[in-house]
């Protein structure tokens, strides 16, 4: 039976606090209390899960079977997620054959020999940008900060732990809120194996943003590790948009300390292979853990995502929620989300989710929710997953009011993606929108940008010359009008002398005129340009952004009274 290997967490830690992950096996075993607080409640020959009835049930190891932490029934070696090997030993994790679990669904030809190859190529180059109270380093691989807070769970995340010769290193430190988001910008211009491994440490009641932008070409085996300090707040956003030849692993691990707050989102778009394993670890109480997860798979293209959210100490919380859209001929997305309440963990608040759009015929993909309790004493423990097609019913509706088709597939994506998209918080690094479906896709809808604010309506396209749509936002009517010289405009559709719209009516030059009593509409300003209306129409903010007309209509320019919602 091969060893497991644990994480050392701190040499010494306050009670409450977990100083090795091995410690937990010996502190939970049904029936003993994990407390102080709890002896007095302890009975004789009961556990947490109910009255022990069973004669047989002695403990004893069985046809060679490992007992497992949560009681006497033995399991099969490493079943429980918290008993899988870990260690910077190459030579502890066997060759790859697809048949492990953590890789049944990975296409190991297609990892360019990741797992098998010595991992000499030139790493994607590290440019740092933003906050300028945050440290940043660039060390060799002695330095001693470099593994103290992950620690390699497979193949290939040890395999880059041995080969890489640099690391970059980026401190927020004690005390400090971040005067910027910290830009990470990972280049890569080279198809040859390569390693790659970052350090990023929040320390005590910091503050920051980090973001980690993936773009070029490159095969990457590539470890993050993070340590997210006592009471500090970290965000980490791992964008990964590379070209279409470039294949990704890469191993997120992260040690939330006590009364944390850590926020890590996934952006994953380009790539041939891109397959990335975040994990949380909680080390002491009272820290709250958030992971977000957005996708978007084409043709041929290979997204997987593996999480871990590891309750090792009690009273934490954790909420999960990955979403993904795919289409095309072999499109694959994988999404595995494992949750383990250890027996120590009292108290633990947690829920994941998962949710997959399928756009065509052709694409797949895989949603493995994976929940492991220890304890009955907690909060609330859930988890959900869901695969369904693209609904025409939503296509109908949207069309029916007068929107594209073009436009309404994309708005239908775009409300599916938004809870997770509303999470991205941070501009673009290079300035540039980060599109549904990457590089291989820069028609489609930016997803993140500098600019554009409010609803995407429609391309630029869709509207012809002296063309008024009308459309409704929240339920609100508003119209879309080309001008003679193709100059767009958005107003209220309604004409404010009657409970008429003006998309019915004809467009000339720069006004739009309303046929129920020929009161024209200057496009720019809103006013009427003759009776019987004397009152101006609302002008709403538009941003034209890559081809895509936005229109924000909680922003009016003319002065005119804005819409009420209720």
């Amino acid at each position: 039976m091969a060893e497991t290997t644990h994480t050392e967490i701190s040499p010494a830690a306050p009670e409450g606090e977990v100083t090795d992950l091995g410690d937990l096996d010996e502190k939970a075993r049904l029936g003993a209390p994990s407390g102080a607080a709890d002896r007095s409640t302890a009975i004789d020959g009961f556990t947490e899960e109910g009255e022990s009835l069973s004669a047989r049930n002695t403990g004893s190891e069985q046809l060679g079977l490992k007992k497992h932490s949560h009681g006497n029934a033995p399991v099969v070696p490493e079943a429980s997620r918290g008993e899988r090997r870990r260690s910077f030993d190459l030579a502890d994790f066997p060759a790859l054959t697809g048949l492990e679990e953590d890789w049944r669904f990975t296409p190991l030809k297609r990892l360019r020999g990741l797992h098998t190859d010595e991992l000499t190529g030139a790493a994607p180059a590290v440019e740092v940008t933003g906050a300028g109270n945050v440290t940043v380093e660039t060390v060799d691989r002695s330095d001693a900060r470099l593994g103290s807070a992950a620690t390699p769970e497979d193949r290939v995340s040890a395999a880059a732990w041995n080969a890489f010769s640099e690391a970059t290193v980026i401190t927020i430190p004690k005390e400090t809120v971040a005067d910027g988001e910290v830009m990470v910008s990972i280049t890569g211009s080279a198809s040859e194996v390569a390693a790659q491994h970052l350090h990023i440490h929040a320390e005590a009641f910091s503050r920051a943003v980090v973001v980690l932008d993936h773009s070029g070409s490159a095969t990457l085996a590539q470890n993050v590790e993070i340590v997210v300090g006592d009471g500090a707040e970290l965000t980490v956003v791992s964008v990964q948009e590379w070209d279409d030849d470039a294949v990704h692993v890469s191993s997120q691990q992260a040690k939330v300390g006590r009364d944390a707050r850590y926020k890590h989102v996934v952006v994953s778009l380009g790539g041939d292979l891109v397959r990335l394993t975040p994990s949380s670890i909680f080390t002491a109480t009272g820290a709250e853990v958030e992971m977000y997860g957005l996708y978007f798979a084409d043709a041929s293209q290979h997204l997987e995502q593996r999480l871990l959210v590891d309750h090792a100490v009690p009273n934490c919380k954790s909420r999960v929620t990955y979403k993904g859209a795919l289409q095309g001929d072999n499109a694959h997305t994988v999404w595995v989300g494992d949750v383990l309440i250890r027996k120590a963990a009292e108290g633990t608040d947690t829920y994941e989710t998962n949710r997959n759009l399928i756009l065509t015929d052709g694409a797949r993909s895989d949603s493995v929710p994976n929940l492991e309790i220890e304890t009955g004493l907690i909060e609330g423990a859930g988890h959900a997953s869901a695969t369904g097609r693209f609904d025409d019913e939503h296509l109908f509706y949207l069309m029916a009011r007068g929107i594209p088709e073009k436009a309404a597939r994309r708005l239908v994506v775009r409300g599916f993606l938004t809870e997770v998209i509303q999470q991205i918080k941070v501009p673009r690094p290079r300035g540039e929108a980060l599109r549904v479906g990457g590089a291989r896709a820069r028609g489609r809808e930016p997803l993140m940008a500098d600019g554009p604010r409010g609803e995407l309506i429609c391309d630029v396209g869709d509207i012809e010359v002296k063309q008024a749509l009308r459309v409704l936002i929240d339920d609100y009517p508003v119209v879309i009008v080309r001008d003679s010289d193709g100059e767009i405009h958005a107003l209220g559709d309604t004409c404010s002398h009657a409970d008429i719209s003006l998309s019915e009516g004809d467009v000339e030059g720069c006004a739009i005129e309303c046929w129920g009593h020929g009161s024209q509409f200057d496009l720019r300003s809103g006013q009427p340009l003759q009776l019987p209306a004397y009152e101006p129409v609302p002008v709403f903010a538009l941003e034209i952004h890559d081809g895509n007309v936005y229109v924000d209509i909680t922003t009016v320019t003319n002065g005119a009274p804005a819409p009420q919602f209720g």
